[in-house]
């Protein structure tokens, strides 16, 4: 018998084979494409967690709630009340992050008295929201407003 060509059989068995190894290789590049796509918003949660935790540090009146209260920012809002932070489409938008900080008690070290502040952040990603979550200490709020002295000592 003379072949010149491959039969109709094993054209569909290797079609068969190849679309198997595709459709491997396309699960796991997806897998990996969720993975990074969750790593890159927690990495992002997390500046944001930083940026706001310097802002109480600091002083800044407009994150420090009173003793025993908390500030929200839900989604698409720290945009509008941070305008240093970024815009735009991707993920360092500050509209797709929302954010509490809460006043947890008054305290009292080495003579300096501050407040504090547990401080979170989280964000929609595709499994489901992400958030990173923060301790700091901070001078308390001002009663009139304004931003409040930095501690004696520490900042």
């Amino acid at each position: 018998m003379n072949r010149r060509g491959l039969s109709l059989v094993e054209v569909i068995i290797a079609l068969a084979v190849v679309a198997i190894a595709f459709a491997i290789l396309s699960t796991a590049l997806v897998g990996q494409l969720r993975f990074s796509g969750n790593a890159n918003a927690r990495t992002q949660t997390t500046q944001y967690l930083n940026y706001l935790g310097r802002l109480v540090v600091g002083g800044d009146a407009a994150v420090l709630p009173a003793v025993g209260d908390s500030l929200v920012w839900d989604y698409g809002q720290l945009g509008a009340a941070f305008p240093d932070l970024p815009g735009g489409g991707g993920l360092e938008a500050a509209d797709r992050y929302r954010a509490q900080i809460d006043s947890v008690a008054g305290i009292t070290y080495v003579g300096a008295t501050g407040v504090q502040y547990r401080v979170s952040v989280c964000s929609v990603t595709p499994t489901g929201e992400s958030c990173a979550v923060g301790s700091t200490i901070g001078p308390p709020p001002l009663a009139g407003g304004g931003s409040a002295p930095p501690l004696p000592g520490i900042n």
